[in-house]
């Protein structure tokens, strides 16, 4: 796990599905610079494909720190493991258009708060992985 500097918040968001796409949630948890967990959230989204689940999981995040008082004056470091969403987050034009509006309002977000995204692999995901699942149902 890459370490986070002083003044920042690292979330790691994470999105699941049904195999059948029949509903879906989002979970992830945000950490200070001492690894300790600041935030942690598990939510049902509802039906859609996976790469709905996981931008959703990163936008729910998002929201949840630009909202809380005591987190809003951090930076902010998002990472998932989807290596797509990490793609049109840092290329918004490659989005397909129907993702355009999400894309957008997240980056916009990213913009407020010098955030940045990176790409990390499943095995590091594992804990937000647990509560996207959980938010399923």
């Amino acid at each position: 796990m890459a370490s986070t500097p002083r003044g920042f918040l690292k979330l790691n968001a994470d999105g699941a599905t049904r195999r059948d796409g029949s509903a879906g949630g989002v979970g992830g948890l945000v950490r200070n610079h001492k690894g300790e967990t600041m935030l942690t959230y598990s939510k049902k989204t509802g039906p859609g494909p996976p790469i709905l689940a996981e931008l959703l999981a990163i936008k729910v995040g998002m929201e949840m720190v630009t909202t809380n008082q005591t987190l809003n004056s951090f930076q902010l470091i998002v990472e998932s493991d989807s290596s797509t969403a990490i793609h049109w987050l840092s290329n918004p034009l490659v989005c397909p258009r129907v993702f355009k509006v999400l894309v957008g309002d997240i980056v916009q977000m990213g913009k407020v708060k010098s955030c940045t995204f990176r790409r990390i692999d499943r095995a590091i995901n594992v804990d937000a992985d647990t509560l996207a699942k959980r938010g399923i149902g």
